[in-house]
């Protein structure tokens, strides 16, 4: 579930350092240029390092900014003893006694002084200094009677620890300081490994590009009034959702499994009799629910499985999106996979080339740069083509099922798991339940299979009170964030009432997709629609009349949509459902390819509408307008959902 801000923030500390570092004047530096890490860097270095200690078995953030800390920063739980160790870290110039006292004082007035029994003072300055050092010294006196053992990583002593660790200089200093402070040999072992600022360009041309086209795959609700901004980004509206994973439990008591064989067999036979007819082992399946975080990060490879509108797309988009973010929301994966590359993979199109037979040899390499290509995004090729290459890469596979052919599916599947394989990575792979099953290979593969869970009670009024308070606020007429969350979740309360009273709602509401539609109608209609195809109906109508309509009047602009009626722009972007279904089910086109799909329907006099030539051409860069709000929706959020306009365009023909 979407976590609070208080919670956000502690999330930071996993995701890489931002700071550029300059490159060093002079060769074979004995300290590392701490001061110029920003504050918020020179935590993480110091939580990086501690979690890098062999002797520790967890370690984490203490508190949030503007919270209080009480003297520490980081803890951290030995192996050993149920000891606890805690760091304080001072990135600040002129650490003079006055502050080293202060510091300690500070640490000694909370309760992590009876609690801890090492403490370590993290500072960029060096203590060398006698009045430094003496006033160490001193406070180690007093630690040391309180049973707590003073560690000071100080300029030199960070520096000497990191030595050993070439990867952490490489993250927050440069490949330039490995070299001048670890030699050549070490520069070398890194090989193609992104630098820090290599990583730093990647994370935010990424971040970027990922939010642009995952917005045009997925922009949310249409709710707010004309003129005024229709949709959240993800990021703000995305609900975490849980997975279940299937367990085969074996029956332990005779009585256990005569009530299994005769609900199947013979309910007359005796315990047995039935016991002996059925000599294979008799086990029965455990769904379990569990937090999807937990369940991703417990093995490197996963497949997460889940039906039409269940949120498997939504889910890698957010994870590609959140761990690029400065304070990711999933923090237990960011804990994991903080300092990983996350590189998104359209497998739909993976297997659309290769089936093509001049570019059947399509590598996973290959693929990434032609899509690229496809958005004119030929400068993020390099970064692309080297995190490929990293030991840090996070690959998200969406689509495994969404194949041209199963043949082209299993070469490609096939190709991505020697990839995998090869460089030791962790991917996440997302399909339909039936659809990865007739893939050759996979069954014997070591994947980890997963399905998503639907939305619990909690989830789905957490989702539509993110939309409350956003049709609120869109409004503008109240400002209080108080009375809007009051006022949110009163309707939320009431929305969920709404749901349980239908069966048929009830149902619908735990796909997230539906229950989108659902909250679509609570906003816009007075009555809820008691079917799927109801909802889908009602939602086509809003968004192909009344609101292109709505937004006409409010642009002081006359006339009718198009001059078609509402049954002719439902065929035309019917007939573009079906095209899409067909050729593109990575679910994206090219614009001038959808016009004149567009185009040629409405021109054609048999099976289309039989337009002129003149008319034609203005009328489908206007339909396609339209296109973008409909299909965008049903289609490019979940391809299956075309089904829907394949059923419509079937009527019309």
């Amino acid at each position: 579930m979407t976590l609070q801000n208080e919670d956000r923030t502690l999330t930071w500390l996993n995701i890489p350092p931002a700071s550029i570092v300059n490159p060093p004047v002079e060769t074979r530096k004995q300290d590392l240029p701490f001061d110029e890490l920003s504050w918020e860097d020179f935590e993480r270095l110091c939580y990086r390092l501690a979690r890098s200690n062999a002797d520790i078995e967890h370690c984490q953030p203490y508190g949030i900014p503007g919270q209080k800390q009480e003297g520490i920063d980081i803890y951290a739980k030995l192996k050993k003893d149920n000891i606890y160790a805690v760091y304080q870290c001072k990135r600040e110039e002129n650490f003079e006694p006055p502050k080293i006292r202060s510091a300690i004082t500070k640490f000694l007035d909370g309760k992590w002084a009876e609690k801890a029994k090492i403490f370590v003072l993290c500072t960029e300055e060096s203590l060398k200094s006698t009045t430094r050092a003496s006033e160490v010294e001193v406070q180690r006196e007093i630690l040391n009677q309180k049973g707590i053992t003073l560690v000071v990583w100080d300029l030199t002593q960070l520096s000497t620890e990191l030595k050993n660790y070439p990867r952490i200089v490489d993250d927050f200093f440069g490949r330039s300081w490995v070299k001048a402070f670890l030699g050549d040999d070490e520069e070398k072992k890194l090989g193609n490994r992104l630098d820090v600022q290599q990583v730093a360009s990647f994370r935010q041309l990424c971040s970027r590009f990922y939010k642009h086209v995952f917005r045009t795959h997925d922009f949310g609700l249409p709710i707010a009034e004309p003129g005024e901004a229709n949709s959240l980004a993800l990021e703000d509206r995305y609900i975490i959702p849980d997975i279940s994973e299937s367990k085969n439990i074996r029956s332990q008591s005779k009585e256990s499994q005569y009530r299994f064989i005769c609900e199947e067999n013979d309910a007359s036979l005796s315990i047995e009799e039935a016991i002996e007819n059925k000599k294979e082992l008799i086990v029965s399946k455990v769904q379990k629910r569990q937090s999807i975080e937990e369940w991703l990060i417990s093995t490197p490879d996963s497949i997460v499985i889940g039906g039409p509108g269940s949120g498997k797309s939504t889910l890698l988009r957010f994870i590609a999106i959140d761990l690029l973010s400065e304070y990711p929301q999933i923090t237990q994966i960011s804990k994991f996979w903080g300092q990983y590359l996350p590189v998104w993979v359209p497998f739909a199109l993976w297997t659309k080339i290769i089936s093509e037979p001049s570019t059947n040899s399509c590598s996973l390499t290959d693929l990434l740069l032609n899509w690229l290509k496809s958005y004119d995004e030929e400068r993020l090729s390099p970064l692309i083509k080297q995190a490929l290459d990293d030991e840090r890469l996070l690959l998200l596979v969406d689509g495994l099922d969404e194949y041209a052919n199963e043949q082209s599916a299993s070469i490609a599947f096939g190709r991505l798991q020697v990839f995998i394989r090869q460089r030791n990575i962790p991917a996440i792979i997302t399909s339909r339940p039936n659809g990865f099953k007739h893939l050759s290979g996979i069954r014997d593969a070591e994947w980890k299979l997963g399905e998503l869970s639907d939305f619990s009670i909690d989830q789905q009024k957490a989702l539509s009170k993110i939309w409350l308070i956003h049709r609120i606020k869109s409004q503008k007429i109240i400002n209080d964030n108080t009375e809007i969350e009051r006022m949110a979740n009163f309707e939320a309360e009431k929305f969920i009432i709404e749901l349980q009273k239908s069966k048929d709602l009830r149902e619908l509401a735990k796909i997230p997709l539906l229950l989108c539609l659902l909250i679509f109608h609570k906003i816009h209609n007075t009555r809820l629609p008691q079917n799927r195809f109801k909802a889908y109906d009602s939602l086509i109508y809003y968004i192909i009349c009344e609101h292109p309509q709505r937004r006409k009047t409010a642009a002081s602009v006359t006339g009718t949509l198009c001059e078609l009626s509402e049954e002719d722009i439902k065929k035309v972007l019917s007939k573009l459902a079906y095209f899409m279904h067909e050729s593109y089910l990575e679910g994206s086109i090219n614009q001038k390819i959808a016009i004149n799909t567009i185009k040629d329907y409405l021109i054609d006099p048999e099976k289309g509408l039989g337009f002129g030539q003149r008319e034609s051409s203005k009328l489908s860069s206007e339909l396609l307008n339209i296109s973008e709000n409909t299909i965008g929706i049903l289609v490019k959020k979940s391809p299956e959902e075309i089904g829907f306009f394949h059923r419509v365009f079937q009527e019309f023909l």
